[in-house]
């Protein structure tokens, strides 16, 4: 049953994700007509959405369960944080952070670079604003949906 929750929920988030790329990309990069946009949104995010069915068709989704998980935070020992283990972490969790975004959304990235190497007008400001608003939408969906309903289901997150 878990299996198929979380089968489900990638599904969902395939389709949404996809679509809504599609469709930003459509309308900021390749300045095409909403009406057409939103049809090529919901026609890419159903065949994305039907990928990722046949793909769990034959590779079953994993499940581990959140109890079975490690404690959250250990105890530091040391207590604290000293003035270079600071400057460390104000330097690099942007960058990580950063870095993590753009590979959870790469599928994301490589809609919107198709869509503006094959639009003649594209503008690298309007693929950013695309970049930018699909991962947002990406993320925002990942924390909003799928965190509570795996912690509702005790499914451990990937």
């Amino acid at each position: 049953m878990k299996a198929r929750r979380k089968a489900a929920v990638e599904v969902g988030m395939m389709f949404l994700n996809v679509s809504v790329t599609v469709v930003l990309s459509c309308l900021l990069v390749a300045d095409i007509d909403p009406r057409d946009a939103a049809l090529w949104g919901l026609a890419s995010g159903i065949g994305a959405a039907l990928g990722v069915v046949a793909l769990r068709a034959y590779v079953p989704a994993r499940v581990r369960s959140r109890s079975a998980e490690e404690p959250d935070e250990p105890e530091d020992p040391d207590g604290g944080w000293d003035v270079g283990s600071f400057v460390l972490a104000a330097v690099m969790i942007p960058v990580v952070m950063g870095l993590g975004f753009l590979l959870h959304g790469w599928l994301l990235v490589m809609i919107v670079l198709v869509f503006a190497s094959a639009a003649p007008g594209a503008t690298l400001t309007g693929a950013l604003v695309a970049v930018v608003l699909s991962i947002t939408v990406s993320v925002c969906a990942e924390y909003a949906v799928v965190h509570p309903l795996y912690r509702r289901w005790d499914i451990a997150l990937d």
